[in-house]
């Protein structure tokens, strides 16, 4: 049976390849495991699926799964997911997202990319009910490009936009909102909030005062 290739993003078992080796160290390649754990491993042991985790799936099979999660140290984490998400499609050409991140040539940043704990260091704890947003939606995952923020305000940010359109961000209480999120929290239409607040009238008064012939609660 003819040798797989091995490329950058592809992945063997619960290893995705990071970096690869050369003739010189004898075919050694980086991976990263789904735990998070970066491994050199020989390049004929990934393609004759001799190797296919960090050691981690031997570990599991030897004990219980607590036991497991706890030696990791990883899998518990809620960022977890959301950084190997992150990498996949970026790195890994199989990924149902890639051609919108790795194919137009957004990549994360070594540091992260080789390392969860710097990544869960550097962003902190997720904040209920937000997504991981890039400033800049032409750049890099990486410090300083990305930031937490509330879905509908990530939307607004991404590259595709109508010429026509103008996105209007509303500051209130040191977050950003987009109109219908205020609308939402308000209980009104979208229009009704949009023609308070073209009007000039202060975010927390647009949001508390009822509709005209109502009676405020």
């Amino acid at each position: 049976m003819a040798k797989q290739t091995v490329a950058v993003g592809k992945r063997y078992g619960r290893l995705m390849i990071l970096s690869l080796g050369n003739q010189q160290n004898g075919y050694i390649d980086r991976a990263i495991c789904e735990c998070g754990t970066v491994k050199e491993v020989r390049r004929s042991d990934l393609q004759s699926g001799r190797t296919s985790s960090c050691g981690c799936l031997r570990r599991e099979s030897a004990t219980k799964v607590g036991a497991a999660t706890r030696t990791h140290g990883q899998s518990w984490n809620p960022l977890y997911h959301l950084w190997h998400t992150m990498v996949a499609r970026c790195h890994n050409p199989t990924h149902a997202a890639y051609r919108y991140y790795g194919a137009r040539g957004v990549k994360v940043c070594d540091r992260w990319r080789e390392s969860f704990e710097a990544f869960a260091a550097d962003m902190g704890a997720r904040p209920v009910g937000l997504e991981l947003d890039r400033i800049d939606p032409e750049g890099d995952y990486r410090p300083g490009n990305v930031r937490w923020l509330n879905r509908r305000m990530q939307k607004m940010n991404r590259a595709k936009r109508s010429d026509h359109y103008e996105p209007r961000p509303i500051e209130w209480n040191g977050q950003t909102y987009a109109i219908s999120d205020l609308a939402a929290i308000a209980g009104l239409s979208y229009s009704a909030m949009y023609g308070r607040l073209m009007k000039g009238m202060p975010v927390h008064v647009a949001i508390s005062m009822p509709l005209r012939g109502t009676k405020a609660a």
